[in-house]
């Protein structure tokens, strides 16, 4: 232990304990989260293979340069799906790290 912590009151010691107590659900949370982002980017890297892509993306008005790629909505509630208790659970850290003056 810090001399700092061992310094300040009960009640700060307390919320920097339950701050540091947050990092616990996020981590375990952020796997399912993590490989559902990894399979995305599989298919970001497939899809550059695909000969039909210009279909899939959104061009400037010049046609020149792509400003948007087209993906389905299944895709992107997929995604919120296996990530939102992780969401759920960063917010958490940030929330309890800004209680604690010690973070």
């Amino acid at each position: 232990l810090s001399q700092v912590y061992l310094q300040v009151d009960f009640s700060e010691r307390t919320l920097f304990d339950k701050a540091f107590g947050s990092f616990s659900e996020a981590l375990e949370l952020a796997g399912t989260c993590f490989d559902t982002l990894l399979e995305y980017m599989a298919g970001v890297l497939c899809f550059a293979c695909d000969p039909q892509w210009r279909s899939k993306v959104v061009f400037d008005d010049a046609g020149a340069s792509i400003i948007g790629v087209r993906i389905g909505e299944a895709s992107n509630e997929d995604m919120w799906q296996s990530c939102r208790e992780f969401a759920v659970a960063a917010d958490e850290v940030m929330a309890r790290g800004g209680d604690a003056a010690l973070t």
